[in-house]
């Protein structure tokens, strides 16, 4: 026998309210309120950030969202970002591509520029980031052709979220978790650190372009030596986030100029 659950509805004469018993769909996946009684999620989302200490550039939020019965055994070896070499995360950040492109999960990355951080705190500009990024990935997506075949778009309760360090996803997604070290332990949070990484480091090694002095296409903007050395002898261009750079300014390792261009860097190797 089906399980059954009540649902009120006016008669024809728009007089009274009846109680009209209707089966529960057991032909597709739970959704709407019986998703929420039953508690069962269809959806998982994982959100990590990267870039929250360098000196410079952006910092940058990932999300990515799978089906309930999402095959992992597709994205075998994904892990922490930052214990991963540069080319496996771009070899898993390719396998994301193509399984996004397939309809088998989606991802989108989100960027809080310098100047933002500067303005209004790292912790703010993460969160603006995350926002924008749970946005995206739940209104626009590959996924949306399951909501679209079963004729009825997840409500947010149909959603679990889990997320990395202290991290927090907005109220109306009512099933969160934040998890120290998640990134190490639940595989969905793996993939959007990687793809975050991965989409930030490509952003500053085009960036590198435009202000050759700092070498960002090596160092991403964390504070290495070189690029402290850069600092010294260029001061802050555009990319910089000022605030973080307010020991080196006023040890005497640079002044606050800030410069659009600047003579390349020589660093010894």
């Amino acid at each position: 026998m089906p399980v059954i659950f009540p649902q009120f509805e006016e008669d024809s004469h728009h007089r009274a309210d009846v109680i009209k018993m209707i089966p529960l769909p057991t032909d597709r996946l739970l959704c709407g309120p019986f998703a929420i009684i039953y508690n069962v999620k269809r959806y998982l989302i994982g959100i990590d950030e990267a870039g929250r200490g360098p000196l410079a550039g952006p910092v940058a939020v990932g999300a990515v969202i799978v089906p309930s019965d999402f095959d992992w055994s597709l994205v075998i070896g994904a892990k922490d970002s930052k214990q991963m070499t540069p080319k496996a995360r771009e070899e898993i950040y390719a396998k994301l591509c193509d399984l996004r492109r397939d309809g088998k999960l989606d991802f989108t990355v989100t960027f809080s520029s310098a100047s933002m951080i500067d303005m209004r705190g790292i912790v703010l500009s993460i969160q603006s980031a995350l926002d924008a990024a749970l946005s995206k990935i739940t209104e626009v997506g590959p996924l949306q052709k399951r909501w679209i075949t079963t004729d009825v778009r997840p409500l947010y309760g149909d959603i679990r979220v889990v997320l990395d360090g202290g991290l927090r996803a907005p109220m109306r997604f009512t099933d969160q978790e934040t998890i120290i070290r998640g990134d190490q332990s639940e595989p969905v949070i793996s993939l959007a650190s990687i793809a975050a990484k991965v989409l930030r480091d490509r952003h500053m090694t085009r960036l590198a372009r435009k202000h050759p002095a700092y070498g960002f296409e090596a160092h991403k903007g964390y504070g290495t030596l070189a690029h402290r050395r850069a600092i010294k002898q260029a001061g802050l261009c555009s990319l910089h986030r000022a605030t973080f750079c307010t020991r080196i300014i006023y040890s005497g390792f640079s002044r606050s100029k800030r410069v659009a261009e600047a003579r390349p860097l020589r660093v010894a190797t």
